[in-house]
């Protein structure tokens, strides 16, 4: 109750509070999960498991909100649900009438997704992401792999082979870019 006499609502996250927490706190506290997923030593596997958690967390609500187009249901009046029922049962018709299904919109999807993203469990989970080593990774195997190939170029000259992709992705750099050389690109 509030002081006019009018009711008050309860504010209920379930989908952050009930659904996105638990997940959060098991995958940052048990240890071997933490060790599995949030360990840059080998880089492929830590931007798979990013990308892979990146795109469950940034999906999470609308996969939630979303209706089952399996179920069967009928519109009654704005924003309200019920189920078709297949049955007979009196009781399970009566029941109907209790059943509410919100009307979601877009609004909707980002209003619970900015709530996911707002809470401070999701902050420290960002934080367990160790990025700056993966970083230092990557870019220790881009120096390799650029140094090899200057090497390549000082013993065999400009056109040594030294281009380590795919057939398909050096035609596709000379097509686009205009690349000719083997050195540029890689």
């Amino acid at each position: 109750w509030n002081g006019d006499g009018g009711t008050q609502q309860a504010q209920i996250d379930l989908i952050t509070a009930g659904v996105w927490v638990p997940i959060a706190t098991a995958l940052m506290t048990d240890p071997a999960i933490k060790m599995a997923i949030f360990s840059p030593g080998i880089a492929n596997i830590f931007q798979a498991n990013y990308c892979a958690l990146d795109t469950f967390l940034s999906e999470l609500a609308m996969n939630l909100l979303k209706s089952d187009p399996s179920s069967s249901t009928t519109v009654h009046e704005e924003g309200t649900h019920r189920p078709i029922s297949t049955t007979t049962d009196e009781d399970q018709l009566a029941l109907t009438n209790l059943y509410y299904e919100p009307s979601i919109d877009e609004h909707t999807y980002q209003k619970v997704q900015s709530r996911i993203y707002a809470h401070p469990l999701t902050c420290d989970y960002s934080k367990k992401w160790n990025l700056p080593i993966y970083y230092q990774l990557r870019f220790a195997e881009v120096c390799k792999r650029l140094e090899t190939a200057i090497q390549s170029i000082q013993s065999d000259g400009w056109y040594a082979q030294v281009y380590t992709g795919t057939d398909a992705m050096a035609t596709q750099l000379k097509e686009t870019i205009g690349f000719e050389l083997p050195f540029f690109m890689e």
